[in-house]
């Protein structure tokens, strides 16, 4: 079975908490132990992203893989992240819950 989700934008949603994170391109993909070159292809969306991926990155950042998931399904999906629909209040919570 083939794991890989594309989802337009994720790229820009990783480079964000990336560098919310306070990391360069380099700082995360030596924390991967990934070239740069790798790094910057999906973030530049040139490579889809894998369920195994996402947890990588994830954890690289510190943070769990939920959180990271909704946050780039929310970005593909602007509703998710509306505050004037009940499921984008109701995803906002989650996510910040799942990040404390």
């Amino acid at each position: 079975m083939d794991d890989r989700i594309t989802i337009a934008g994720a790229g820009s949603v990783l480079r964000q908490l990336r560098t919310k994170a306070g990391l360069s391109l380099d700082d995360l993909a030596g924390r991967l132990d990934w070239d740069k070159g790798r790094l910057s292809k999906y973030e530049n969306d040139q490579l889809g992203l894998s369920l195994d991926v996402i947890e990588q990155i994830a954890v690289a950042l510190d943070q769990r893989a939920e959180p990271v998931i909704l946050r780039l399904l929310q970005h593909r999906y602007p509703s998710l992240a509306s505050p004037r629909s009940k499921v984008g209040r109701l995803l906002r919570e989650a996510v910040d819950e799942m990040t404390r």
